[in-house]
């Protein structure tokens, strides 16, 4: 499909999903709808940042710098630890978006995929 209308060079979109979405909350339901327990720690976020805060200084070595990714950053804790909401309307009245499937759906179609994978994975051994 090829997305196309006049006069929206430089303008931001988002194409996402339709549903909002409390993300701790859905992770547990499908930590739970594959067998696994819900996520029940939760970290002081002063701990959080007082680590966050030595890895970004670690990185500032230089050969580290040069080799090692580290696993947290002050982005990726944000990314984690605050809710968002991505607006599609603009998507929706330049380009008539609409998500090609809602979220229930998908997660029915990835967890049939998953079973089919575990399936085949214990049949190889």
């Amino acid at each position: 499909m090829t997305a196309a209308s006049e006069n929206v060079g430089g303008k931001p979109y988002f194409v996402a999903d339709a549903e909002k979405t409390n993300v701790w909350r859905f992770l547990g339901e499908v930590a739970a709808d594959l067998g696994y327990p819900r996520p029940t720690r939760t970290l002081d976020p002063r701990l959080v940042a007082a680590v966050v805060a030595v890895v970004e200084n670690l990185r500032r070595v230089p050969y580290l710098a040069e080799h090692w990714t580290p696993p947290l950053s002050r982005y990726s804790v944000a990314v984690m630890t605050r809710t968002g909401t991505y607006d599609t309307s603009a998507a929706t009245r330049d380009f008539d978006y609409h998500p090609v499937m809602d979220r229930d759906t998908g997660m029915t179609a990835l967890k049939s995929w998953l079973r089919t994978g575990e399936v085949s994975a214990r049949t190889a051994r």
